[in-house]
């Protein structure tokens, strides 16, 4: 589904661009930037919901334009506070935020407020509490009334507040990590921001991608939980102002020779990093994919910058990024995968059924990745600790226990007899970027400590 929601941003953003700039040629450069952009393939091939935001945030803010322009349609309105409703079912009501704040900063900085008349406010807000009620009505009889009452003080004001599940970042995070995540198109980034902030006040559509850009990043700055792909909605507004950036300043440009150096020197680095950091966690068999990989990436983008002269860089450097995403995605990637944790865990877990009993339900303390939800199909609960996997309240009763060794010392006063040892295994976080070791637990009521296999995780 997220290479289905992530196809359908391209040809969304292609949609917008081109009603504002009446440029076909600018809105496939927009789109192509787009998806070169590494966080958008990434986003676009993992099992999350941030492909799904994106393509109902751009809806959203296509319609959006159209009402600043003045030529929406009813339809167009409807869409408007129907994706809305989308977004927010998709990621919670921070997608409210990503929308609205943008639309404050608008106002206050041009001159035209008038499409805040043109909204259909009376019949649009409605419109989104039908989309949303029956959803939330749904949820929360299943839970007990539970939804509410956990959802918004952790998962939204928690996040916000403070950093969860180790996902902290400094002020600025999402400025610093653009030079990566937005590669290349994040050098061009300061030049196409200072051609729109130019008589901003009198130019509708630099007010609205400007207006797009510093709202959404003001709201990811709030919000204590940061990772990359956060960001990954405010790259639409950017890849339609590199755009225009590069259709202005095309040939022989200082800035845009600039922006073209400062891409290789980075292109050298994602050259060799991956290829180095295989070899050191000791993934002998993804060392030369990714040295391949990086060598293409390397030679392609150095051929971009000796067009960047003759206006030649855009199109030299989607070249490199599409045959570099491509060999990374379809050879290297897969073969990084597979010294995950994950697969190993997953391995264990049926193992431990067969003993337990094929029902018997799974609870992890301290590692959550979203592949484990995966491969378990959904049916796995993430606690704080080894207290919370023996209490009564626990939903579901939960047999097995997944225990990161990070978080053995939360075992400390618990009954050692409670929890019995039944497998270990290790392999690397990918995304936390380091070697993880898993101990798996039964609870009280598993087979007796001789029936399974012991490892002596506990001593």
């Amino acid at each position: 589904a997220s290479g289905i929601f992530g196809a359908l941003s391209i040809i969304v953003l292609y949609r917008l661009a081109r009603s504002m700039t009446g440029s076909d040629r600018a809105a496939l450069t927009s789109a192509a930037i787009l998806a070169t952009a590494p966080v958008m393939f990434v986003e676009s091939k993992l099992c999350t919901v941030d492909a799904a935001l994106l393509f109902w945030l751009l809806v959203c803010f296509r319609a959006l334009w159209h009402m600043v322009e003045g030529t929406a349609g009813r339809l167009e309105k409807i869409c408007f506070w129907a994706a809305l409703a989308l977004a927010g079912l998709t990621k919670g009501p921070v997608a409210l935020a990503a929308v609205f704040t943008p639309v404050l900063i608008m106002t206050a900085l041009g001159r035209d407020r008038s499409f805040l008349k043109r909204m259909g406010w009376a019949w649009g807000v409605p419109l989104t509490l039908a989309i949303t009620a029956p959803w939330l009505i749904a949820v929360q009889a299943k839970t007990g009334g539970e939804f509410l009452r956990s959802a918004l003080p952790k998962h939204v004001i928690g996040r916000s507040l403070s950093a969860m599940e180790g996902h902290s970042g400094f002020p600025g995070f999402y400025v610093a990590t653009l030079f990566g995540t937005f590669f290349p198109w994040a050098f061009f980034v300061p030049g196409a921001i200072w051609d729109a902030c130019k008589g901003i006040r009198a130019r509708k559509r630099e007010v609205f991608l400007i207006s797009w850009v510093v709202g959404l990043i003001i709201v990811l700055e709030f919000v204590s939980t940061k990772m990359v792909h956060y960001a990954l909605p405010v790259f639409p507004a950017l890849s339609i102002l590199v755009a225009l950036f590069l259709a202005r300043r095309a040939v022989d440009d200082r800035l845009t020779k600039a922006g073209a150096g400062a891409a290789f020197v980075m292109a050298l680095i994602l050259a060799a990093t991956p290829a180095a950091a295989a070899w050191k966690a000791g993934m002998v068999a993804a060392i030369y994919p990714l040295a391949g990989a990086g060598a293409i990436l390397a030679v392609a983008m150095a051929r971009a910058l000796s067009r960047s002269r003759h206006g030649g860089f855009p199109a030299a450097a989607f070249a490199a990024m599409f045959g570099w995403l491509f060999i990374m995605g379809a050879w290297a990637l897969p073969i990084v995968g597979s010294y995950g944790a994950t697969p190993a865990i997953l391995e264990a877990v049926s193992r431990a059924k067969e003993a337990a009993g094929a029902d018997a339900a799974v609870a992890s303390v301290g590692y959550e990745e979203p592949s484990l939800v995966f491969g378990l199909g959904g049916k796995v609960e993430f606690l704080s600790g080894p207290r919370d996997f023996l209490s009564d309240g626990v939903s579901a009763a939960p047999r097995i226990l997944l225990l990161s060794s990070r978080r053995e010392g939360l075992l400390g006063g618990l009954d050692k007899r409670v929890l019995v040892a039944a497998d270990w295994v290790e392999g690397f976080n990918l995304t936390k970027g380091r070697r993880e070791e898993i101990c798996l637990f039964y609870d009280w009521g598993a087979p007796a400590a001789d029936d399974v296999h012991d490892t002596g995780a506990i001593e």
